[in-house]
């Protein structure tokens, strides 16, 4: 099994304010340098991704899901499709919907894990973390990871990301809502 290449990119509510230098949180521009795009575009991505993020989290159900989501597209986009949000068009939609149903088992954990860790002052990625999980105990068998999404499930991340998206458009940040182009079919 291939190993999980990507990473957590936004901490709690409360630490979130504080990731805008990266000073307590080195691994992430680490993960920058990894990658294949030039670092002051995902760096872009990220500010303007988290400056999405601050507007939510007085409002801890709505921030968690919100989170969750454009953290795990973005780990999406950036690992696995190699674009930024202003290079992100319908097909690279459609790919992450199926992706949200059948994604690749290094990306699943077996349990719910926080995605940093304290760490001598610092906050650092827990290696356990992954952009989906297993909830239910029952699918937790022996050896193997069966992951399942619901229809529910797909309908919070067209939610998250229609508003996430809507966000970026208000802020001149990309000029068209890249879900616009998708076939309803391609986002159930």
């Amino acid at each position: 099994m291939s190993s999980f290449s990507g990473h957590p990119l936004f901490d709690t509510a409360e630490n979130l304010e504080d990731q805008g230098d990266f000073h307590r949180h080195p691994s992430i521009p680490e993960f920058f340098q990894n990658l294949s795009i030039p670092e002051e575009l995902l760096r872009a991505d990220y500010e303007i991704t988290r400056k999405f993020l601050l507007k939510y989290s007085d409002v801890q159900g709505t921030f968690v899901r919100f989170r969750s989501e454009v953290q795990r597209f973005l780990n999406y986009l950036w690992v696995t499709s190699k674009r930024t949000l202003a290079q992100t068009g319908s097909a690279v939609m459609t790919a992450y919907f199926k992706t949200l149903t059948m994604p690749p088992k290094s990306w699943i954990s077996k349990g719910i894990y926080s995605a940093f860790q304290d760490r001598q002052g610092l906050r650092l990625p827990n290696s356990q973390w992954r952009p989906f999980a297993i909830r239910s105990k029952q699918e937790k068998t022996e050896g193997t990871v069966n992951y399942a999404t619901t229809q529910a499930s797909l309908n919070a991340s067209k939610t998250a990301l229609q508003t996430f998206f809507k966000y970026l458009l208000i802020q001149d940040y990309i000029q068209k809502n890249p879900m616009i182009g998708m076939r309803k079919r391609d986002q159930k």
